[in-house]
């Protein structure tokens, strides 16, 4: 945030002895996966699978998505090229039957590429439908759904018909509960959906 002007002081961390704890199991610090920079990458936000067995990475600075082996990390190629098909700020993937989604911050959208190529295939969700504001995180589940959580002044999480981009309503309202500023969106294995929520 600070490098893209939203803020006025220069953060400063610093990390040692890295350690997550989960349960009863330790995890610890094991290696760079994909250096700094590696194939333009600049500030990543959301990542997949394909089905290819290669990580795409949406790189938010240069508004593009990068592909690199899962296995190594090394760099594969630009999978979407920077702008293309109107990408602007991505902040999270999904691969879908057999295309890849890509929620677009600054256009208020939700683009489709051809999931072998990366080639535009146009907006599935178009700017601001059912108002849709700065998307951060997006899911489908198995019922042809796709769920979009809306930031910006909206604060909800918006379903859509995966295949049309039809909208569906609002699945969680706006402000619901308390929620602010949603990110991210998972479904859990106890089949309960989890949002993040900035307070």
């Amino acid at each position: 945030n600070y490098i893209a002007g939203r803020g006025n002081t220069q953060p400063s961390i610093s990390v040692s002895d890295v350690v997550v704890i989960e349960g009863d199991s330790g995890y610890a610090f094991k290696d760079v996966f994909a250096n700094s920079g590696e194939g333009g990458l600049s500030s990543p936000r959301g990542m997949a699978l394909g089905d290819d067995g290669n990580l795409y990475v949406a790189s938010t600075d240069t508004d593009s998505v990068l592909r690199y082996d899962l296995a190594t990390g090394e760099f594969r190629g630009t999978f979407v090229p920077s702008g293309a098909g109107g990408l602007d700020y991505p902040r999270d993937l999904a691969f879908y039957n057999g295309d890849l989604y890509v929620v677009s911050d600054l256009t208020d959208s939700v683009l489709r590429y051809d999931g072998q190529t990366g080639a535009p295939k146009g907006a599935i969700v178009p700017t601001g439908l059912g108002g849709l504001d700065s998307p951060r995180g997006l899911l489908f589940d198995d019922n042809d759904n796709l769920y979009v959580t809306s930031a910006g002044d909206h604060d909800a999480v918006l379903k859509y018909r995966a295949s049309t981009g039809e909208l569906l309503g609002e699945f969680v309202p706006s402000g619901d509960r308390g929620l602010n500023n949603p990110s991210r969106i998972k479904l859990g294995p106890d089949g309960n959906f989890y949002v993040s929520s900035t307070s």
